[in-house]
């Protein structure tokens, strides 16, 4: 950056790209403490919420701090002197979460999220780049950095409105980054957690386990059926070991078909009764038919572990309707992460 001009210092190439990493660097720590934050329990929740809100004050101010910075081309001294709010806040509210109960022995319960599939590294890098491309595109076209602004800002939405009606894959992205804050409050994962573990401990065989998890899950997440699909020892197809089907289907699923590689890439749960001109699930609404009818399926959830494809479950609608399947598939995440635990 150049030197001081009055109240505000000019930024230069390179201070852009000082604040792009400080942006960048803000945006992956608040990712990483919100997938934490979203795996752990509500007794947990509840202990770290003077850090989340910590967090995301912080978030928020550098988002408009720095992007402001980069589209008007100086920083202005007394948003820096501002700046040391947000930091002081979060040095307060941190330290007061982990003393808070105990908060330093919190362990999570449901599977972390990668960083790239939160909500503050999509804004964060979202934001970004929106402002040097403004910029950029300012510089080239010789209009005011407002008047780019409010064009870009106008093509994006747009853009986004008619990704959101037309692409299946973008709803379906959008969807898995909003269902943690949509729906995670409607159950406890260390409650499931708990109970489920007691009563797979009770099982003394493999058999037994296989033909225990359909039947819990169904009851735990109120979906029916559930037909359990496992890879036995290195086994080139993923055949049914349990399921609250009768009688008992016997279809099996190769390792190389679509529904079996989306599972693998993905490792979340998909809807198996999607958009028709979804284009990313048409391979397996057609070369899975068989087994998606055969087991009345309405969604897939992997059973992952190490990033290995151990086998899945296929389930069909919850009891209160299938409009509460969007939320059900975080529960039945859980569920199967605890099922992969043994």
């Amino acid at each position: 950056m150049s030197a001081q001009t009055g109240e505000a210092v000019p930024v230069t190439p390179f201070g852009v790209a000082v604040l792009g990493m400080l942006l960048l660097n803000v945006s992956l720590m608040s990712a990483n403490f919100e997938s934490t934050y979203v795996a752990l329990s509500a007794r947990w929740r509840r202990a770290f919420s003077p850090a989340v809100l910590g967090i995301i004050f912080l978030f928020a101010w550098c988002l408009v701090f720095i992007s402001s910075s980069i589209l008007m081309g100086r920083i202005s001294l007394w948003d820096v002197a501002k700046s040391s709010i947000a930091f002081a806040f979060l040095s307060l509210a941190m330290p007061l979460s982990l003393v808070r109960r105990r908060g330093v022995e919190a362990t999570v319960t449901a599977q972390l999220r990668p960083f790239y599939e939160t909500l503050s590294f999509a804004l964060g890098t979202g934001t970004l780049i929106l402002s040097i491309g403004i910029v950029q595109l300012a510089d080239v076209t010789g209009w005011t950095v407002a008047r780019t602004g409010w064009i870009v800002i106008l093509c994006a939405t747009l853009l986004g409105v008619a990704a959101l009606t037309i692409s299946g894959k973008f709803q379906l992205t959008l969807r898995r980054l909003l269902e943690p804050y949509l729906y995670t409050s409607r159950f406890d994962p260390e409650q499931v957690w708990g109970r489920l573990s007691h009563e797979l401990d009770t099982t003394a065989t493999r058999q037994e386990l296989c033909r225990l998890i359909p039947a819990r899950a169904a009851a735990i997440t109120g979906v029916d059926p559930v037909t359990l699909f496992l890879a036995w020892n290195g086994s080139a197809d993923y055949t049914v070991v349990g399921t609250t089907l009768h009688p008992s289907p016997v279809e099996r699923v190769g390792v190389d078909e679509p529904l079996a590689k989306e599972l693998r890439s993905s490792r979340h749960a998909i809807h198996l009764r999607g958009r028709a001109d979804d284009l990313g699930l048409i391979p397996i609404y057609v070369e899975n038919a068989k087994q998606i009818a055969a087991c009345d399926a309405a969604c897939a959830v992997p059973l992952s572990h190490r990033g290995e494809l151990m086998g899945f479950l296929l389930c069909g609608d919850p009891e209160y309707g299938r409009e509460k399947l969007a939320g059900t598939l975080l529960l039945l995440e859980v569920v199967a992460q605890m099922v992969t635990s043994r």
